[in-house]
């Protein structure tokens, strides 16, 4: 394998077909080769590495000042093993699972990317569906030093965490937004959403710049009155999912009457309770 290499691409089968010690035994040959410029990670697949496999990722991606891509999403991360990524200045992609459950465990994680990776520009971490309590503006505060993200997704949140204060913060932490997601734990029972009329703040946030937005909305009380006309819209937005898992018929009418007052989408389209839309434009 030359030391030209730049990016690596491992997809995980079943632990039938790819042991863990295999898996371990890949990273190790890796790192005794003398890769002078790798620029990608990638790490596929529908089953998490295990421990030791990750001790042995963690030893290779050490030792790499190049890297720009890291997508480990079948990896489990918490601050401690990403702050011995410290090398890793010139990172703009990060994705990978964090298990804890504590919020004090997720506000270390956060304010550990921001301190790693100043050019960070996607984001996209997988929460502990078990996690106790909501996130809030002080939980993700200290990745607000990655002032250029464009791209931040969040799952498995609780639902109902994106209040108008977090949206302000968000919107003066990341002025160029153009992919977020916020997306919560199907399976929990208590999950709910927020207000639709909270589009209105998040139009506020990033009225130039989204291009595509997933959050959980409550559907199931009143509507805010569709507005005749409104100063700020997400004129950029090519496409909105608003996850429900159940919304009477009667009511996808009024939801894309008042999303596209605020969005100027033009096509709706619905799939499995959920309402997406596209501007085709």
């Amino acid at each position: 394998m030359p030391p030209e290499l730049q990016a690596i691409t491992l997809e995980l089968a079943s632990p039938s077909k790819l042991s863990p010690a295999t898996v371990t035994q890949i990273f190790d040959t890796l790192l005794a080769i003398p890769l002078g410029y790798l620029a990608s990670i990638t790490i596929l697949g529908p089953h998490d590495v295990e421990q030791h496999s990750l001790e042995a990722l963690l030893s290779l991606v050490q030792y790499q000042s190049s890297l720009e891509t890291l997508d480990v999403r079948s990896c489990r991360f918490t601050a401690e093993s990403l702050s011995r990524l410290s090398r890793q200045t010139q990172l703009t992609k990060l994705a990978f699972q964090h298990r804890e459950t504590s919020l004090e465990a997720v506000e270390a994680m956060f304010s550990t990317i921001g301190s790693l990776f100043p050019k960070l520009r996607m984001l996209h971490v997988w929460l502990n569906p078990e996690l106790q309590r909501e996130i809030g503006v002080s939980t993700i505060a200290g990745l607000s030093s990655c002032r250029g993200i464009r791209r931040l997704s969040v799952s498995n949140t609780r639902g109902e965490g994106l209040t108008s204060q977090l949206m302000s913060a968000m919107g003066q932490w990341w002025p160029f937004m153009e992919e977020f997601s916020f997306t919560p734990n199907r399976c929990l029972a208590t999950a709910s959403g927020i207000p639709l009329n909270r589009l209105y703040d998040i139009a506020q946030a990033w009225s130039t710049t989204l291009r595509s937005l997933g959050v959980p909305f409550d559907l199931g009380g009143d509507f805010p009155p569709v507005p005749e006309t409104t100063a700020v819209k997400l004129r950029h937005l090519k496409s909105i999912i608003v996850f429900q898992a159940k919304l009477p018929d009667d009511k996808f009418a009024n939801v894309a009457e008042f999303l596209a007052a605020i969005t100027s989408s033009y096509c709706t389209v619905l799939r499995r309770g959920s309402l997406i839309m596209r501007n085709y434009e």
